[in-house]
């Protein structure tokens, strides 16, 4: 509740950041082509590159933008990592681009300029915090209502983490006779009936209520008090005590709404991931577009049927789409599936054959190098999928689904896994199940790029199919 401005100043402190980057950039590159070093447009252009590459590492290491009870050498710890792999993906480029030897003095001129101005920049954050928190200045005077667990605990929370800047001025309770009594080594100083007189004699930033949800009624009057009175207050709640949950407080026509949702926030990192997802499939769709068309042909000319095997599938929220492939078995697949149930290799709800014999020949290629999946970019641009995530299952799965099983649909189904990357024909059904729920619970952009990474591999190897 006291970090409400944390967001505005995070993204203020990463705007500061890629100033002093684009300044290090164009500074290296102004040095260096005084001394003739530099000559190519080409890799001016190439090393602006930096910029994007950069700021995807520094916005999904959250870690570089803390300093509350930071030593200034974890701080400085904390920046050297998303600098490292930003500047490391830049020289690969350089390297790729057979451009890395005529560039090596500018990325090295630059690297050092950026990383000093960073640190500067830093330690001047840290300083200034240093002096601004002095002597206990800009703590938060806090009231509390209630005495029960959900005080106490709140109280230790607020012992252990020093960084909230709290500073509990007493406690609240409804019966009189608890007066005086310590909770948690903070005093009880009154009740409810004195919280008027408290309020016009205290300096009070927040009144928090730590009171159980069945006390919620009892409370109205007092908070309208608050309201009079021009003193903010929160409501510690513990609606539903669930470890899997992330709560989010939203508006609807000026009434607050709680929302309990066990999949990843809907947040700006979401939205960039929705961004990322068609940008990139868009941009392989493109360079890919000779091995669709060779593909489709061969697909055509080798079996009969069509080009493409279209299925109903089960996407974000059980909304059901058309999942696109290209087609791998014979014509009548479908027909003669009830005729191989019994071999089913993969336990669960999900049918799978090793040795499907209804698989044509180029087919088993298509398979063991996925380029059967490749369409599926189709349904990535669309918004059913994205590039990473639990792969989407059919109707039928879901209607066998535990009822633990379902919360993998409540995040968008995606071309490749934790499952993929693992050797997905090795791995039983229930273990699949969790690896799926441990990408949600632990999603961030960078584990999406570290999957996307393993898949390269995988693929090629043929261990992911």
């Amino acid at each position: 509740m006291l970090k409400e401005n944390e967001f505005f100043y995070r993204r203020l402190h990463f705007l500061g950041d890629l100033f002093l980057t684009i300044v290090a950039l164009y500074l290296s590159l102004y040095l260096c082509s005084q001394n003739q070093i530099v000559e190519s447009g080409f890799i001016r252009e190439l090393l602006l590159f930096v910029l994007p590459i950069w700021s995807f590492f520094f916005l999904t290491d959250l870690k570089t933008y803390k300093y509350r009870q930071i030593p200034l050498t974890r701080i400085f710890a904390n920046l050297l990592n998303p600098f490292l792999k930003s500047t490391t993906l830049l020289l690969f480029a350089l390297f790729a681009a057979n451009s890395l030897n005529e560039s090596l003095r500018v990325i090295a001129l630059f690297a050092g300029i950026d990383l000093l101005a960073l640190a500067v920049l830093r330690g001047g954050i840290k300083l200034f915090l240093k002096v601004k928190y002095r002597n206990g200045n800009h703590l938060s005077n806090i009231l509390i209502v209630g005495t029960g667990s959900l005080a106490r605990e709140f109280i230790q929370k607020a012992k252990e983490n020093i960084d909230w800047r709290f500073r509990i001025l007493g406690l609240l309770d409804w019966e009189e006779s608890k007066k005086g009594e310590l909770v948690s080594g903070t005093q009880v100083i009154g009740t409810l009936k004195d919280l008027p007189r408290i309020i016009k004699n205290s300096h009070l930033d927040y009144i928090v209520y730590a009171v159980p949800r069945r006390f919620l009624n009892l409370i109205e009057e007092s908070l309208n008090i608050c309201e009079k009175m021009g003193v903010s207050t929160c409501i510690l709640a513990d609606y539903f005590p669930n470890g899997l949950c992330k709560q989010k407080v939203l508006t609807l026509e000026e009434k607050p709404l709680i929302l309990f949702s066990s999949g990843p926030k809907k947040d700006e990192f979401i939205i960039a991931k929705e961004i990322l997802d068609r940008a990139l499939s868009f941009l392989m769709v493109i360079l890919l577009s000779p091995i669709f068309l060779l593909s489709a042909l061969l697909v055509k000319i080798s079996s009969k049927g069509p080009v493409l095997f279209k299925q109903v599938r089960v996407g974000l929220n059980g909304k059901k789409f058309i999942l696109y492939k290209f087609r791998t078995m014979v014509e009548n697949a479908e027909e003669l599936k009830p005729g191989l149930l019994n071999k089913n290799e993969m336990d669960g709800p999900v049918f799978k054959i090793k040795e499907d014999p209804r698989v044509t020949k180029l087919g088993g290629f298509l398979r063991k190098t996925s380029l059967d999946e490749l369409p599926q970019l189709f349904n990535v641009l669309k918004g059913d999928m994205s590039l990473v995530g639990p792969r989407p299952p059919l109707p039928s799965e879901v209607s066998n689904y535990d009822l633990w099983h379902r919360r993998k649909l409540c995040m968008k189904p995606g071309l490749t896994c934790l499952w993929q990357v693992n050797g997905r024909n090795k791995i039983n059904f229930e273990k699949w199940m969790k690896l799926d729920l441990e990408y949600i619970d632990n999603w961030s952009l960078l584990l999406d790029f570290k999957i996307l990474l393993k898949t390269i591999p995988a693929v090629l190897s043929g261990s992911g199919v």
